[in-house]
Order: C-alpha cells, then sequence, then structure tokens
C-alpha cells in the first residue's frame, strides 16, 4: 500500500515546471524597482498600489489562518458518482511579502452516490498563491498545488491518490487581519483518467504585521532633488507636526487637527408609576422600572433627578396635593433606600390634581392621571466611525 504523503518524482518535476512558468509571466508585470528607475530614467513615473501617498511602501509578511468549505465533483473510473463530494478542511498560511504566500490544508469527507455513503478520505494539499495586488487589499490570486487523498477502500478510488492542482480565485477584505477567499480549481489526479473540479470559500486571519518602509518618489522632468516625507505616527491622514491628538484610533475621523470627530447622542430614561385611588404604596411591578432609573443614574454619576406626583380630581385639592407629595416620596425613598441613589440627587414635589394627562372625564382617564413621573435625559459625544 502506498503511504499517504508518497509524491512520485515525475510529479513534482511537473508541479515546478508549471509553478516556474507562472512565476516568469507574473514577473513581467510586476512593480518597477524605485531607486534603479530614479538612476537610469528619472523621467518616467511609477505607480505601485503598495506605496500609500505619503510615501510609504507596506511590506506585508506572517502566519494566518484558514477555516473553509468546499464541494469537489470527484470522478470515479468505475462509477459515475452523481453528488458533488463536500468537504471542511482548515489551514496554516505563511506570507511571505505583498504578494505570494504558502498553505497547508487538511480536508476531510465522505463520498456519496445516490445518497448512499460509499467511502471516506482524509487529504493534505500544499499550495502556492499569487496575489495580484497587495495582500492588503481586494485581489485576485492564481493557486498552484499539490495534494495527497487516503480512501478508506480501494473499492472505487486509488487507496492513495496524488493530484496536481492549478486554479484562482478572489480574496475580499473585511479588515487589516480578516478576509474571505472564494476559489475554484482543477485537480489532476495521477492514478486516475478524469480530473476533479474544486470550488469553496475560506475564511482566514491573518497574525503577522504591515512593515513600513520610506521610500523617495520617482519625479517628473525636471528633475528636482527629494524632499523628506514627514511622518504620520497614528495614520489619519495628518502629518505629526500639525497633529494635536496623537494617537488616535485608525478607525476614527478626523478633523483637520488630527482630532476626533464626534456626534452628539441624546440618552434618556422616563418613569411612569401609576397608583390606585387614594394610595402612595409603590406596587411591585415597578420596582423593575425604578431599578433602570436608578442603573442609568449610576451611569451618569452627573445627573440630578426631580420625582413628581400627581392626582385625579376626586376628592378635596388640598387633600391631593398632600397625596401626590407622598406619592413622589415613596418613589425617591426606593430610589435611595433599595438602589442606593444619594438622597442629595433626587428631589421630590407633588401636583395634586393641577397637571392631568387627560381630562378626569373617565375611570381609565383618572387612572392614568394618578401617577408619579420622572425624566431623565443627557447627551452624550461618540466617536464618528469611518465608513
Amino acid at each position: 500500500m502506498k503511504r499517504f504523503y508518497q509524491i512520485s518524482g515525475i510529479n513534482w518535476l511537473i508541479l515546478f515546471g508549471s509553478f516556474t512558468v507562472a512565476t516568469s509571466s507574473l514577473a513581467e508585470n510586476k512593480p518597477i524597482n524605485h531607486s534603479r528607475q530614479a538612476a537610469s530614467a528619472p523621467a518616467a513615473k511609477v505607480e505601485n498600489d503598495n506605496i500609500s501617498p505619503t510615501g510609504e511602501k507596506f511590506e506585508i509578511q506572517g502566519p494566518y489562518i484558514t477555516l473553509g468549505a468546499s464541494q469537489t465533483d470527484l470522478n470515479s473510473e468505475i462509477l459515475n458518482i452523481d453528488q458533488p463530494v463536500s468537504e471542511s478542511f482548515v489551514g496554516l498560511g505563511y506570507q511571505f511579502n505583498n504578494h505570494w504566500s504558502f498553505e497547508a490544508q487538511y480536508l476531510q469527507s465522505s463520498v456519496n452516490h445516490q445518497n448512499q455513503a460509499l467511502d471516506n478520505f482524509h487529504a493534505f494539499d500544499l499550495n502556492a498563491l499569487y496575489r495580484f495586488k497587495s495582500r492588503a487589499q481586494n485581489s485576485w490570486h492564481l493557486r498552484f498545488g499539490i495534494g495527497a487523498r487516503q480512501f478508506d477502500t480501494a473499492q472505487y478510488f486509488p487507496e492513495t491518490d496524488t493530484v496536481l492542482k492549478f486554479g484562482g480565485g478572489y480574496d475580499f477584505h473585511l479588515n487589516e487581519n480578516l478576509f474571505i477567499s472564494l476559489f475554484a480549481e482543477t485537480q489532476r489526479a495521477s492514478d486516475r483518467e478524469k480530473s476533479d473540479l474544486q470550488y469553496g470559500i475560506s475564511l482566514n486571519y491573518f497574525f503577522g504585521s504591515t512593515q513600513h518602509a520610506q521610500v523617495n518618489k520617482v519625479q517628473t522632468e525636471p528633475l528636482k532633488r527629494s524632499e523628506p516625507v514627514e511622518k504620520d505616527s497614528d495614520r489619519d491622514g495628518v502629518v505629526n507636526s500639525l497633529d494635536l491628538c496623537p494617537e488616535t484610533p485608525l478607525h476614527y475621523m478626523v478633523d483637520s487637527t488630527g482630532c476626533t470627530k464626534f456626534i452628539i447622542d441624546r440618552e434618556s430614561v422616563v418613569l411612569n408609576v401609576e397608583f390606585p385611588t387614594n394610595s402612595d404604596i409603590v406596587d411591585s411591578k415597578y420596582h423593575e422600572d425604578i431599578a433602570s432609573l436608578a442603573r442609568f443614574m449610576r451611569q451618569h454619576k452627573s445627573l440630578s433627578i426631580s420625582v413628581e406626583g400627581h392626582t385625579d380630581d376626586v376628592g378635596p385639592a388640598d387633600y391631593n396635593l398632600t397625596l401626590s407629595t407622598k406619592r413622589a416620596k415613596a418613589v425617591a425613598r426606593i430610589l435611595n433606600i433599595d438602589f442606593g441613589i444619594n438622597a442629595a440627587r433626587i428631589s421630590h414635589i407633588g401636583f395634586g390634581e393641577e397637571r392631568p394627562l387627560e381630562e378626569n372625564n373617565s375611570d381609565l382617564a383618572r387612572a392614568k392621571n394618578r401617577r408619579v413621573m420622572a425624566v431623565l435625559s443627557i447627551e452624550v459625544p461618540r466617536p464618528q466611525l469611518k465608513r
């Protein structure tokens, strides 16, 4: 039985030849070296997607992990498989520079035919990827690889199968570290006459670093002496000499002085506690509402509150004024005693029947007027984020 990782010498030669041809082709389109271009042809214009408008050159290096799912149209010489094989895989990659990376992947799955499991297999792949733009940008890429397939039985496939892979894909970057790859590739098996087609998606997380190397821009004619490019340490678009707020987070919008732009949000909470006729006892069902008000006050320690008591028009006005004051005091006491809000931040007042919410012309309207109310609001500045 062949070993799982055994790869014949001829397969290595085929892979190396394909890899060399693709590298030579791509090399014809690589960015021009700035120092040589400046020495030999000062009037030429150089464009490079790895250089920022401030003249910084970005060099991407480091490891990343990949998790993904794929489907393979697997072909057998013996049986016409009617269902594509669904696979899950995990891998580890390393980005050598802005364009080249290397990945090792492990995947496993089962082969089904007419909803019946035929065979299980494990696979180990080695891939080289070339991205046409910097790894930090959305970009098309080419994929070259070699892999080994280990099947549990040899009934429909060779027990160990070596494949050469070639394909391409596209990378979408969610942020500086997280990106999604879509890909499709053809796989040529050494022990089978038919090729397989694999396509899938992966989520990748980059652990490496972005190195910044200062470069001088090539000048057009007439040739002038290059001026030093002033640094922008926090990369907010404002150079250090003009930046009044250094170390601003990269995802915050800033003004011309490099300081964060803010938007004003208004936060508020409203308390409304209703009472039975001729009662100043707070029903326990309102305790959670009072607790929410207390949490808001603990969060915003500069706020004070005025608790206002009210009644309907049943009974003498003087009596209703006293009753409304008792109701307001009862709620204020719960805020202080039960929820620990300092008494110096709480005031209470009764208005009796002077400020009804609705006309006292029905039992429902009167029930709404027998209440204690408190309203708190505050303007909160929040950093304005880049889109």
